[in-house]
């Protein structure tokens, strides 16, 4: 994956996979970023 495509288009996945010592807490609130970032019409399947 790399930063901006079409499936992270923030970059916000690609980043926290480089974070050090990242929290399951701080995960879950870059997964809730993303996600709701994503086009209504994206399939999320």
């Amino acid at each position: 994956m790399r930063k901006g495509d079409m499936n992270d288009p923030k970059g916000l996945i690609y980043e926290a996979y480089r974070m050090d010592g990242i929290t399951k807490s701080e995960c879950r609130s870059i997964f809730l970023d993303w996600a709701l970032s994503l086009p209504m019409e994206q399939d999320t399947g």
